[in-house]
């Protein structure tokens, strides 16, 4: 008998895992993990919210974000308070760069009013004028080409004006040496010469000059201004000062520990560094508006002076050359005499007394002089103008030496008033700096020992 046959095989399934049930919200939770990097920036900065509320509902949060406060306003000390002082010493050498450029711009005016002058004044000896006279003349000429260029490398901003005003110097020097020529020669048309190298003089030149002198005087006083600032120093001092001091009041009340060393002395490093800080400013402050009031208002009144004493010079020559025609020019010498009038009244000329005298004997000889040429004794009036025994001439020549002395007694201690107090302030601002990262790790330390022990 055969075999039976095997039964059918049955088809075989694989078993379905075993269904375990969720609790009700874990499909949310995951899904919501999965979706976590596309949030919205609304979604995640509520979150960030709620950590940091969390965080500071605990004592230990609450020191964890106070001491990163501390730390951040100790280097805002640092960086702030050491680049005020640093600001303070930079506008401290930018005032002196300026104030010299002041100097410098009236001294050029001055010296090519002197030059004019001795060109005007030798016009009226017939021949050659004296050597003496000459050597003046020429003197102040090469100081002027001279310091035009040291002008225009000191301050570029200058730089084009000088250009143009050099241009207008070479021109007239042009102009006085062609009436030179026709004058040794006894040709009137030397006069003429003359006559347009001053005008155009006072035309071009001189209105540059004066430009020149108030920009950099505007320029002088905001660096002034600059130099005496306080008040961005005080404040970030203050701020930061209040900020570490409340922290340390609070922790004080909290850990019922009243003193912190680390954050005692990071109090105690920020408030030596801001009253040394503070003192230096207010020294620097100080030191800058006497500097203003005196040396540099007394080198502008001696500058002042003495170019309105050689344009009286060259416009009382001019009168003579004139010969009868001398209405303009004594017009411009009462101007001249009305400016120094109110800077003598003003009393900040160094040495006042004596140059009070030799301008007051100086203004008796252009008197004398203007008296002789108005009553047509011409020959008189310019004997009294170019004799080097008496008249106008050794008058002008007192007065000259009677402003120079103190002029360059004013200039040589302008700038070494100015920049005496920028070395002071440079260290002052490292010490700031150095301090407040010093405060920073130590009101961090001092924080942090007081986070472990209360955890």
């Amino acid at each position: 008998m055969a075999a039976p046959a095997p039964p059918p095989a049955q088809a075989t399934t694989p078993a379905s895992p075993a269904t375990t049930p969720m609790p009700p919200g874990a499909g949310q939770v995951v899904q919501g993990q999965l979706s976590a990097p596309g949030a919205t920036p609304g979604a995640m900065s509520a979150a960030s919210k709620r950590i940091a509320k969390g965080m500071l509902a605990t004592t230990p949060g609450k020191m964890s974000w106070l001491r990163a406060l501390s730390i951040a306003i100790s280097f805002v000390y640092a960086l702030a308070g050491a680049g005020t002082l640093y600001a303070n010493s930079s506008a401290l050498t930018r005032a002196s760069t300026n104030t010299s450029q002041v100097v410098l711009v009236q001294g050029i005016y001055a010296d090519l009013l002197r030059a004019d002058a001795d060109a005007t004044n030798a016009f009226l000896v017939s021949g050659l004028e004296r050597p003496e006279q000459r050597a003046d003349y020429e003197a102040a000429l090469a100081r002027v080409s001279s310091n035009i260029a040291a002008a225009a490398t000191a301050q570029p901003a200058d730089a084009d004006a000088l250009a143009t005003l050099n241009v207008a110097v070479q021109g007239y020097a042009s102009a006085v040496e062609s009436a030179r020529a026709y004058n040794r020669q006894g040709m009137p048309v030397g006069a003429q010469y003359l006559k347009q190298a001053s005008t155009s003089l006072r035309a071009t030149a001189l209105p540059l000059l004066d430009n020149l002198r108030v920009a950099n005087v505007d320029r002088a006083e905001a660096e002034f201004s600059g130099a005496r600032s306080l008040v961005p120093f005080l404040v970030v001092g203050l701020l930061t000062l209040g900020v570490l001091g409340a922290v340390a009041v609070w922790l004080a009340k909290v850990t019922h520990r009243y003193i912190n060393v680390g954050l005692t002395a990071a109090i105690a490093a920020v408030l030596v560094s801001f009253i040394a800080g503070f003192a230096m400013l207010t020294s620097t402050a100080n030191t800058v508006e006497s500097t203003r009031t005196t040396q540099f208002a007394q080198a502008v009144a001696l500058t002042n002076i003495r170019s309105a004493a050689f344009d009286i010079r060259a416009n009382e020559s001019l009168g003579l050359i004139a010969r009868g025609q001398a209405a303009p020019y004594e017009t411009q010498v009462q101007k001249r005499i009305t400016e120094v009038t109110s800077i003598l009244k003003e009393g900040r000329v160094p040495n006042q007394t004596a140059v009070t005298k030799a301008w007051d004997q100086y203004l008796a000889a252009h008197a004398n002089v203007r008296r002789d040429d108005d009553a047509f004794r011409w020959d008189q009036a310019v004997v009294t103008a170019t004799a080097v025994d008496g008249g106008s001439y050794v008058a002008f020549k007192a007065l000259d030496e009677a402003t120079a002395t103190p002029l360059t007694t004013a200039q040589a201690d302008l700038s070494t008033r100015i920049l005496s107090p920028r070395t002071p302030l440079f260290i002052a601002a490292i010490v700031a700096l150095l301090a407040g990262v010093a405060a920073s790790g130590l009101a961090a330390r001092g924080i942090a020992q007081r986070l472990e022990e209360y955890r």
